[in-house]
């Protein structure tokens, strides 16, 4: 029970470090999809390649930055969302990696209700980027299953394997 206490708290915590890391080229899966599992990490263990392929794609198509906001558009600060596993809402300068900033930790779907499943814009600590934006579910969704059918899912199992 320590063990997986401090898991999270580790996991939280790497996620709220404001500091500016280079983003490698491929999403950390692992990173993307555990906190929908409690950051349980024997569930890489059982969960479906083709499983994993959708949740990370999903994943990584959820959340963009951007430098540019519509003027009606849907604006918070970062410090609004709130981790699952910890309570604690992010520091209003937080950066975020969109490899490893998991739309699974966060209490997105508060705002999702908020603004009718409407795309929803964070003011963020990026440099170049002044904009956190989580996309409607139902387009993450279209991209995501568009993604896959086209081959292109992240991590996991490939198309061809269905």
């Amino acid at each position: 029970m320590k063990r997986t206490a401090l898991l999270i708290l580790m996991v939280c915590m790497a996620g709220m470090a404001s500091v500016v890391r280079a983003q490698s080229d491929e999403p950390d899966c692992a990173a993307l999809v555990l906190p929908r599992y409690n950051n349980d990490s024997t569930v890489l263990d059982v969960l479906a390649p083709e499983k994993m392929e959708w949740l990370c794609t999903y994943a990584h198509n959820a959340l963009y930055l951007t430098n540019t906001a519509p003027s009606n558009a849907n604006m918070h600060n970062i410090s609004e969302l709130r981790c699952f596993y910890t309570n604690q809402t992010l520091p209003a300068n937080y950066v975020v990696d969109l490899n490893t900033f998991s739309v699974y930790g966060y209490n997105f779907s508060d705002f999702f209700y908020q603004h009718n499943g409407q795309e929803v814009y964070f003011r963020v600590g990026n440099q170049g980027n002044q904009y956190l934006v989580a996309r409607a579910p139902v387009d993450a969704q279209i991209m995501t299953t568009q993604a896959l059918e086209a081959g292109n899912g992240i991590g996991g199992g490939s198309s061809s394997d269905r």
